[in-house]
């Protein structure tokens, strides 16, 4: 995952072609070779951690948890970290111009499957339940394009469309399930539906009310929310030519170019949190949370500006020569 984040971070900010050409071939072939034959990225450091640990253990010896619960909340932990990880190793490798050695393992094959899949998901949570559409969509795309076998491409893609027709709100232009989702589920959520209907086809252009509902949310200071509620409004901006509220998302934009400097540290990268580097990266500790900047939230604020700069091109001509974000 380091590398997959740092090749991310440089491409985006237009230093990945200055590299010299041994590093980026090894840098590339490190990742190509992080993936098995089944077609997965899997991190062994990371895997490591999705296992009970002595406060589990604990917990069990006392009463408050169950065993087999909690093995089973890991074993859910780590096939959801598979399948983020290969999303993450695949796109980096794309968006330097490399394939990966296999088509993408996924868990479906065909239109009845796949709705199963996505209903199985819990949408009260759009942010994790999108997150697992939209590497679905990613990863059958790519696999489509490597001429991957028995998977009826088509029928998946189909599928996942009138499943989303079926849990999109008008009033508010998201997708979800249930009365009680906060705003900031619903955007986040809304992050990851576009960040997989980026790959694929699609019919899907009227988003005035979601522009609405991200324009009246501030922003939260992390870098996910921070980067993912922008993100939704620049993969708007791209589909949708009828410049709804235009003005107030170049604001938005120009606002979040300032915000986002509160992350910055003195001669290194962006914490993910304002003030403490991030302690968690899924079920791995990663930091001690000091106020130091942290590769998770280097390579979310390198993505948020390059967001920005094309976004406001007028105000960064320079930038906007070099400076592109990525396809995640």
């Amino acid at each position: 995952m380091p590398t997959v984040f740092a090749m991310k971070i440089a491409f985006q900010i237009g230093l990945w072609a200055r590299w010299p050409k041994d590093l980026r071939e090894s840098a590339t072939e490190f990742v190509r070779n992080a993936q098995g034959d089944d077609g997965a990225f899997v991190d062994p450091w990371l895997q490591a951690s999705a296992r009970l640990n002595w406060r589990d253990w604990c917990k069990v010896a006392l009463g408050r948890a169950s065993l087999s619960a909690t093995k089973a909340y890991y074993a859910d932990w780590g096939r959801n970290m598979i399948r983020a990880e290969t999303r993450q190793g695949v796109s980096a490798l794309l968006m330097v111009g490399a394939l990966p050695r296999f088509a993408p393992t996924v868990d479906v094959k065909g239109y009845e499957d796949t709705r199963c899949f996505l209903d199985g998901l819990d949408w009260s949570v759009p942010w994790g339940a999108g997150s697992h559409l939209s590497h679905l969509i990613m990863l059958t795309s790519v696999g489509e394009q490597m001429a991957s076998t028995g998977i009826d491409h088509e029928a998946v893609r189909r599928s996942i469309l009138d499943f989303l027709a079926s849990i999109h709100h008008k009033g508010d232009g998201a997708w979800y399930r249930g009365e009680n989702v906060s705003n900031a589920l619903k955007i986040n959520g809304a992050m990851k539906v576009f960040s997989g209907l980026q790959w694929i086809e699609h019919s899907i252009h009227d988003h005035r009310r979601l522009i609405d509902l991200v324009l009246s949310e501030p922003f939260y200071s992390d870098g996910c929310h921070f980067t993912n509620s922008l993100f939704v409004l620049h993969q708007i901006n791209r589909i949708d030519s009828n410049g709804y509220r235009r003005e107030e998302i170049m604001a938005r934009a120009r606002l979040a170019a300032s915000c986002l400097m509160l992350h910055k540290k003195a001669g290194a990268g962006f914490s993910f949190l304002q003030k403490n580097a991030q302690r968690h990266y899924y079920t791995a500790t990663v930091s001690k949370g000091y106020d130091e900047a942290d590769l998770h939230g280097t390579v979310m604020y390198t993505w948020a500006c390059a967001i920005i700069v094309e976004l406001l091109k007028e105000d960064y001509p320079d930038e906007a020569q070099f400076w592109q974000p990525q396809v995640a």
